[in-house]
């Protein structure tokens, strides 16, 4: 038993190295055949996307090496960040964020309100900022929080949702 174990590793080695073999794609199959949902793994590895259907919905959830994700923010204006994930639905999406300073982030909210997003509910506590608000039937909130080590800005998330109604 342990010889055929070390020749199926010696295997799986030797195909990796000669570029016939993907442990990404042999990863993503295996999740794929266990949950019924697409896996992307990047080949630098640096990207997770998980894709599949909520009901009628395609859904996507995307880990590191994120960019803004203009197509699915509506008129929302891209904010100076780093983006950690994104959640993208028919609904709307979430962008998950850290690098942005208290001023950038009050700047930003000030943003969405030239912007026409109206009948807002602000709050700050505790050094958090809190905005949220609508325009027509889609709306918007805003969540900033410090960085208790302040050696990246803060970090929060920004949620733009559609009502399809």
């Amino acid at each position: 038993m342990k010889k055929a174990i070390a020749i199926i590793m010696a295997l799986i080695i030797m195909l990796a190295l000669s570029g016939c073999f993907s442990p990404q794609k042999a990863i993503e199959n295996v999740i794929k055949s266990q949950t019924g949902v697409d896996v992307d793994i990047s080949n630098d590895g640096e990207t997770v996307t998980i894709s599949g259907k909520d009901g009628d919905d395609d859904v996507s959830y995307t880990i590191g090496g994120q960019k803004w994700p203009s197509d699915k923010m509506g008129d929302l204006p891209e904010l100076k960040c780093t983006v950690l994930s994104t959640v993208s639905t028919g609904d709307g999406s979430v962008v998950v964020f850290e690098g942005v300073s208290r001023d950038d982030a009050k700047a930003y909210i000030q943003k969405l309100k030239s912007l026409g997003y109206g009948d807002p509910t602000e709050m700050e506590s505790d050094g958090m900022l809190l905005f949220t608000a609508s325009k027509g039937k889609n709306g918007v909130s805003f969540v900033w929080m410090p960085d208790d080590n302040n050696s990246k800005g803060g970090a929060g998330n920004l949620s733009y949702t559609i009502n399809n109604d």
